[in-house]
């Protein structure tokens, strides 16, 4: 796009013959107005290697100054003695190269602010050597500078990763509406909304934690959490830490009464729950007394079936030596009248023996005297 060596001035004041206005490519937008060659060598004001953008200083008007030194000092007194004290570079007109092998690659936004880089005075800031581009840049439009500003700038801040761009216009003629903001989302930018603000609106840059209102050719600044107002005169910023201090105090003292009650609550929770605790304990013991004579009388009761069980088991050996008795009587019984039966039968044989001998005799004699025995039918 640019030869790598920068011109020499004569280089350059001779390059300014022909044209007006320099030519730029077209995906970077209308080029600025450039002067001729009448007096471009006193103009043109090389420093070392890095020369002015496109070889010109361009002077800035008062407003368009005020405006950049009041947003500047209301950042640095919002990150020095906001509620996160937050580390940041905050510069204004400070040089910005983002190609590291073409010394006029680069741009001088009128603010920009930068988290996590040194705080040390430069003369320039070179993402290369920062290991970052910066957070932040706001550019206070003017009529020479407004087309740029919505069109090259818009789009080369969003190339070198330039999380929020804003664009102010004090004078309310070149932008509509007059305050402009912009969030990178991927690799373009999308332009960011008013949300409320108590009874008004107002943008709201997440990357800075401020809210930020345009009044005429005013820029109005609060800051996220207590929408305290920023400025940056000594009286302003003396009434900002104090109230600052009054709402840190404030919110100490809330918060020291939001605990009281929570210690409170919790004293009356405990007490609450060492009375349930106790009436739990009282419980527990009135059962245990409960469990404790149901034990005893179940444990008498067993006392009683085990004494009728011995009992009984008594009861049953007399009666097993009484049937054991009954049992050898009715063995001796049975014996007896074995005896007695045998005795029947031995008595019987006897008998039956005697009465076969009678018979015999009988007949015998019989047969020796038949005469002497009557006939059966006489």
């Amino acid at each position: 796009m640019f030869p790598r060596a920068p011109p020499s001035r004569l280089e350059f004041a001779e390059r300014l013959r022909p044209i007006g206005t320099l030519q730029v490519p077209a995906c970077f937008g209308p080029a600025p107005t450039m002067p001729t060659t009448a007096g471009a060598e006193a103009i043109v004001k090389p420093r070392g290697n890095w020369p002015y953008p496109f070889g010109v200083a361009m002077l800035e008007s008062e407003i368009h100054s005020l405006t950049v030194a009041q947003v500047s000092e209301a950042l640095r007194t919002h990150f020095k003695y906001g509620p996160h004290q937050i580390d940041a570079l905050v510069a204004t007109n400070l040089a910005l190269y983002y190609r590291q092998d073409d010394p006029r690659s680069k741009v001088v936004p009128d603010l920009l602010v930068a988290f996590k880089v040194a705080r040390a005075r430069r003369s320039s800031y070179m993402i290369w050597e920062e290991g970052k581009p910066p957070d932040f840049v706001l550019e206070v439009t003017s009529p020479s500078t407004h087309r740029r500003d919505q069109t090259f700038k818009l789009r080369l801040y969003a190339a070198i990763g330039v999380q929020e761009y804003w664009l102010f216009d004090p004078s309310g003629k070149h932008l509509e509406p007059s305050l402009k903001a912009y969030r990178l989302e991927g690799a373009s930018y999308r332009a960011l909304e008013p949300t409320a603000f108590g009874t008004d609106e107002a943008l709201l840059s997440d990357v800075l934690g401020v809210y930020v209102q345009a009044t005429g050719s005013s820029l109005h600044l609060r800051d996220r959490e207590g929408g305290l107002s920023l400025s940056g005169n000594e009286e302003a910023e003396r009434r900002y830490q104090q109230e600052r201090l009054f709402r840190r105090e404030a919110e100490a003292g809330k918060e020291a009464e939001a605990r009281a009650r929570r210690e409170a609550e919790a004293g009356k929770e405990a007490e609450a729950r060492a009375r349930r605790e106790a009436q739990a304990g009282k419980e527990a013991e009135a059962q245990a007394r409960r469990e404790a004579q149901a034990g005893w009388e179940a444990e008498v009761q067993a006392r009683r079936e085990a004494q009728a069980g011995w009992e009984a088991e008594v009861q049953a050996r007399r009666e097993a030596e009484a049937g054991k008795e009954a049992e050898a009587q009715a063995r001796r019984e049975v014996q007896a009248g074995w005896e007695a039966e045998a005795q029947a039968r031995r008595e019987a044989d006897v008998r039956l023996r005697r009465s076969e001998r009678r018979i015999s005799e009988l007949e015998a004699q019989l047969k020796a005297s038949p005469n002497d025995f009557p006939s059966p039918n006489d």
